[in-house]
């Protein structure tokens, strides 16, 4: 997998992606004619038409192709984890996607490592348009992981470790070994390239996998929470500077956590650069709630209205409006809905809940159609973490647990 290892993909980039899909849709491609009962795909499919009234009568200046590119690129993880589990049911050759995504993300930590140790914001300047492509093309030489490879890892960690937690007893011990020293590298190359909801995203993700197993212990960290945030609320800020007084030496992650307890406990008038963002994703709403069927690029928009270019959702939902966003969104449904009720007896289907949610959530805060690896990560690695343990266990080519479902 070429964009789970970030030197590879920089040299690389989306183009190689893009020619090696559509060489595998003309070779498997017969198999889109059997997707009349499968409305996640097509709704994407659906895609490069629904865009075509933005391009001929509304307010889409840009290529109509790289509109039509972005989606369809950050969704293609649907189309091939469709084709080999539900199609040919090929389970193992999943189990080996996931498998040889892991030792590409763990090659990826090792360099990020290496090179924050050199230059220490360089995966938070890689996110950034205004870096000189000398430095750009310097840092991906290194193999040092920008945005959309610190936050795949952190979804890839959450899967790694339930895996790893639910499978202590029965995996075989060198592919335990592996996945735990990856899930190792790879928490270390988040922490130390300092993205503070990614972190959040993490070990949250991670906490809730292993615990929500255990109905009474969720109940008993639910009222725990409720009463640190409600009844407790004018200690709380004292207690959270104490805990992240552990991050002071890294003053990025020290400065964006310190941000948002000021933000918490002092509202949106704090002037704080998380209260900007909630003004980001506000004026993204107002945009929509002003041109709610086709967005400010749509037919009777405006393209100068207010995008504020910082949530996944709200972004989509302002340019596109209804017409647009509503089979997006639906594709995103219907998938997770399917495979988070496929999984129920498999024992995963409590981390495909997690990690999904966690998704949608992050669709909230940042924009994610930008990070064509974490539409890989989240549609297609993630929910064949899981098969790694069928590689581990057994030769047999059909999963037990499966036969049943199939």
């Amino acid at each position: 997998m070429w964009s789970a290892w970030p030197f590879l993909n920089g040299l690389l980039g989306k183009s190689f992606g893009l020619i090696i899909f559509i060489l595998w849709i003309l070779v498997t491609g017969n198999f889109l004619s059997k997707i009349k009962n499968n409305w996640e795909l097509i709704c994407i499919v659906s895609i490069p038409f629904a865009l075509i009234p933005y391009k001929v009568i509304g307010n889409l200046d840009s290529s109509l192709f790289r509109h039509v590119g972005v989606y369809l690129f950050f969704f293609i993880g649907m189309f091939f984890y469709h084709y080999y589990c539900f199609i040919r049911k090929d389970f193992r050759f999943l189990g080996r996607i996931a498998l040889a995504s892991t030792l590409f993300f763990t090659i990826g930590a090792i360099q990020t490592l290496i090179g924050l140790l050199v230059y220490p914001n360089a995966s938070r300047l890689l996110a950034t348009s205004e870096l000189d492509p000398h430095i750009r093309n310097e840092f991906l030489k290194m193999g040092i992981g920008g945005y959309g490879y610190i936050y795949s890892a952190c979804f890839l960690v959450i899967c790694l470790f339930y895996l790893l937690m639910k499978n202590i007893r029965s995996m075989r011990l060198s592919y335990y070994l592996f996945l735990l020293v990856s899930a190792i590298a790879l928490i270390l190359a988040v922490l130390q390239a300092s993205y503070a909801i990614s972190i959040f995203i993490m070990f949250f993700g991670i906490i809730v996998s292993l615990i929500s197993d255990q109905k009474r212990i969720w109940k008993i960290l639910i009222v725990i929470i409720l009463f640190a945030l409600f009844i407790v609320q004018r200690n709380l800020e004292t207690v959270l500077k104490s805990v992240i007084g552990l991050f002071t030496k890294n003053l990025i992650l020290h400065s964006k956590i310190l941000d948002m307890i000021r933000t918490y406990t002092g509202g949106l008038s704090s002037g704080t650069s998380t209260s900007y963002r909630i003004n980001l994703y506000l004026g993204s709403l107002r945009t929509f709630f002003k041109y709610p069927l086709f967005g400010s690029l749509g037919p009777f928009g405006d393209t100068g209205s207010f995008i504020g270019d910082h949530s996944g959702w709200f972004d989509l939902t302002g340019r596109y409006g209804i017409f647009l966003s509503f089979p997006i969104l639906l594709a995103i449904y219907i998938y997770f809905n399917r495979l988070i009720k496929w999984s129920k007896n498999l024992n995963q289907s409590t981390n495909l809940s997690v990690v999904f949610t966690l998704f949608i959530a992050y669709g909230i805060l940042d924009p994610v159609f930008s990070i064509h690896q974490l539409g890989l990560m989240v549609f297609l690695i993630s929910p064949s973490v899981y098969f790694i343990t069928e590689l581990s266990l057994s030769k047999e080519s059909t999963p037990l647990a499966w036969n049943s479902l199939t």
